[in-house]
């Protein structure tokens, strides 16, 4: 299997979450061509056990402390505390930042992330996903269309706006090291010059999102 991966591992063709929600860029939905080599290149760059190990497992045991601490102040509220927890992690991760209970713009990506969920496993949200040949219809005949083209933009805005913050930090000296910084330095090189704005946001969408589906 292994050895035939090339036309036994790859993606049912969904046009509503692949490439309208997506942008034909989110790594999870993508088939084996060049775009997702570079994709998968870029995050194994950074996603190694030396990486984890002397940048993100400090993350995990501040934070790990700070359960502790609410634990220990408002137990009737540790559901809220777990919340909390796995959120800041990943977004300590991906943007260099902690999440707050209150966090706002975390509020908007996580619901953002239940309207992708939803879309993903329910085909009643796109019929094209159940039925691909719908998709070969004229733009203005796909009614589930404008749903998806405004997921997408979105989606970059909200990315965007994180990565904004990131580098009014960076640009202060403030910023603590995390994925999103090593992301640009990376797509720097020659080698990922086909890696465009929009793909960027969107493999800041896909480490986020697989960073919070597998929090505990």
């Amino acid at each position: 299997m292994e050895k035939r991966a090339a036309i036994t591992a790859d993606h049912q063709y969904r046009p509503m979450v692949s490439d309208i929600m997506s942008g034909g860029r989110r790594m999870l939905l993508m088939s084996h061509t060049d775009r997702w080599r570079n994709q998968r290149k870029l995050m194994h760059s950074q996603l190694n056990g030396k990486q984890a190990e002397t940048k993100f497992v400090p993350y995990q045991e501040l934070e790990s402390r700070h359960l502790v601490w609410d634990y220990l102040n408002e137990p009737e509220k540790y559901y809220l505390a777990n919340q909390r927890f796995s959120n800041s992690v990943i977004v300590s991760v991906v943007f260099g930042r902690r999440a707050r209970l209150d966090d706002k713009q975390l509020a908007i990506i996580l619901a953002q992330m239940a309207e992708f969920g939803k879309a993903l496993f329910s085909p009643i949200v796109s019929p094209a996903d159940l039925f691909p040949v719908l998709a070969k219809l004229p733009k203005q005949l796909q009614w589930w269309r404008p749903n998806g083209e405004r997921y997408f933009q979105s989606t970059l805005a909200v990315y965007q706006e994180e990565l904004d913050l990131l580098k009014d930090k960076m640009a202060k000296g403030t910023a603590k090291p995390c994925f999103a910084i090593d992301m640009l330095n990376e797509v720097e090189k020659k080698e990922f010059a086909s890696i465009d704005d929009a793909e960027r946001l969107m493999i800041l969408s896909t480490l986020f999102e697989a960073g919070s589906d597998t929090s505990p």
